[in-house]
């Protein structure tokens, strides 16, 4: 593996669309956006071997591989990776004069590039950001590379409805609004995107991140989750309705290369912008094919809902956090003066259907996985406390999510020094957590821990109640849910245990990440817990 210097390595992606997928009809049926009459353009630029700049090792690689993704969805593919196109005459004649020529009404167009970039700071404070040409001198960018205004320029000047660029470097000195959240995909949503005009642009990292090239994979950190999202089995659709949209493809590669940074000891965390203030409209790819709605199997009186299997845990203390893992510093003693409760096993589809027909609710969907005793995902945090209080007021009995401290405490099996829920051996993993996999295993698949709970580490991310803090200075001592916003952020809730499609290094029983209370993705769940008297 190795790096691309820090603002260096640009992968860009220029969508340029005059509503490819055009305003839904009233034939849909499927969810899916139904696309107008256009042409599908892509541009895509790769540069290895600069004149006046580092060698890359995969810029090209990572060219022809989305070139070849983009020929499969339809689009008529211009590769520039020689010499003789990749120099700043001849990108400048592609994308300022060729391509805009082409353009018709409902047209489409990507460009990516995937080269080094250059990122410069005046004594303003104004960063200014370049892509760099094969030919850029390092000495005088504004004259020998293309600024990322220029790029900015052609975007809003293209007679095309959607831009989006997606740049894979850090931080490039561009001048937008930056914009995070992940709207929920309504019909009206739908149409207004679609519609409306928009001009986008996702990047790489922050400031001063490295972008990273993965050598085993032959490919960028960005490239190769770029390539799983949009490909075959189109994971960056992330509620599964059919549809990728600029913002969801943009949480998914957030959550994914943030992931695989990390576990490779980097940060790099790609953001989101608008280019163009006030634009509305995003483009959007084509998602899997719309599940069918799963039936609505007809269950006993609400009088006769079950409560979940649980497990006492007495009172006791540890120390939680600690470690190599930044954000669970510092090591903190945490001391329950009560017992507690927690579910046995993951909240199965089983146990969330009955809710959801009970109380009218969407069933989630299970991308084909299967149901039963599989544990649900596409939940949020806010399902989850739904789900709670539904099954408190069924039961009698009080169910809640579980705190932070007490997930830990359980996970490590009374706060014991345990690598992983059930074990510190590497060898014995595989009998303790589903991990490493296509899909979810129905819960009780694996082996339970000493204090019988299963699926602790692997599965499903699982919600807790604690809002999101970077660290643990001011955490409560006595390991209840910690909710303050002081020094934290009470939109985004922590999730633990790592998930089915995790490596060993994210399942870490002191592993902490979190996302938007309203976020639902095909690795997230969650499991009860109950106060005891």
């Amino acid at each position: 593996m190795s790096g691309r210097i820090p603002v260096l390595a640009v992968l860009t992606i220029l969508l340029a669309t005059q509503g490819y997928f055009g305003v839904p009809s009233t034939a849909e049926t499927s969810g899916q956006v139904v696309p107008a009459k256009g042409k599908d353009w892509a541009v895509v630029i790769g540069i290895n071997d600069y004149q006046k700049a580092p060698r890359l090792h995969y810029a090209i690689q990572d060219a022809t591989a989305i070139g070849d993704l983009l020929e499969q969805q339809g689009f008529t593919v211009n590769r520039k990776v020689s010499p003789g196109d990749t120099t700043r005459q001849s990108i400048e004649t592609v994308l300022g004069t060729e391509l805009p020529s082409k353009l018709g009404a409902n047209d489409r167009v990507l460009i990516f590039f995937s080269g080094h970039g250059k990122d410069e700071q005046f004594g303003t404070g104004q960063r200014t950001g370049y892509l760099l040409p094969i030919d850029a001198n390092p000495k005088n960018f504004s004259a020998t590379a293309i600024s990322m205004g220029r790029v900015r320029e052609w975007a809003n000047a293209w007679p095309a409805k959607h831009v989006l660029f997606i740049v894979d470097s850090c931080y490039s000195g561009i001048i937008g609004e930056n914009t995070k959240s992940v709207p929920e995909m309504t019909s009206m949503f739908r149409e207004e995107i679609t519609r409306e005009p928009g001009r986008q642009l996702i990047v790489a990292g922050e400031a001063d991140q490295e972008v990273l090239e993965v050598g085993e994979w032959g490919q960028s950190l960005l490239t190769h989750f770029l390539l799983e999202g949009l490909g075959r089995d189109k994971t960056a659709d992330l509620d599964a309705d059919g549809n990728i949209t600029a913002s969801e493809l943009h949480h998914f590669l957030e959550l994914r290369v943030w992931k695989e940074a990390v576990w490779r000891g980097y940060k790099q965390r790609p953001q989101y912008w608008s280019l163009s203030p006030g634009s509305k409209g995003q483009f959007v790819f084509p998602g899997q094919a719309q599940q069918v709605q799963p039936a609505r199997i007809p269950f006993p009186p609400s009088s006769s809902v079950p409560s979940p299997a649980m497990a006492r845990l007495e009172p006791g203390s540890f120390m939680m956090g600690g470690g190599t893992e930044e954000n669970a510093t510092p090591s903190h003693l945490v001391q329950f003066i009560r017992p507690f409760a927690i579910a046995r096993h993951e909240t199965t589809f089983d146990e969330y259907d009955r809710f959801a027909q009970a109380t009218g609710r969407a069933l989630p969907k299970d991308r084909g996985w299967g149901r039963g005793s599989r544990p649900v995902i596409n939940v949020s945090w806010e399902d989850a406390n739904a789900y709670a209080q539904w099954l408190s007021q069924q039961t009698g009995k009080r169910y809640r999510l579980p705190t932070e401290a007490e997930w830990e405490y359980a996970a490590r099996s009374g706060g014991n020094d345990q690598t992983w829920a059930g074990t510190s051996d590497m060898k014995q993993l595989k009998d303790y957590a589903v991990y490493a996999s296509n899909r979810t295993e129905p819960v009780g698949s694996k082996q339970p821990t000493r204090l019988g709970l299963n699926d602790m580490s692997g599965n499903v991310w699982e919600w807790v109640e604690d809002c999101w803090h970077e660290k643990y200075d001011g955490a409560p001592p006595n390991g209840s849910a910690w909710i303050e916003t002081n020094r934290g952020d009470c939109a985004r809730r922590v999730l633990r245990g790592g998930s089915w499609d995790n490596n060993p290094e994210h399942l870490r029983t002191l592993r902490r990440l979190s996302d938007n209370a309203d976020f639902r993705y095909n690795s997230i769940g969650f499991r009860l817990a109950q106060d005891l008297p």
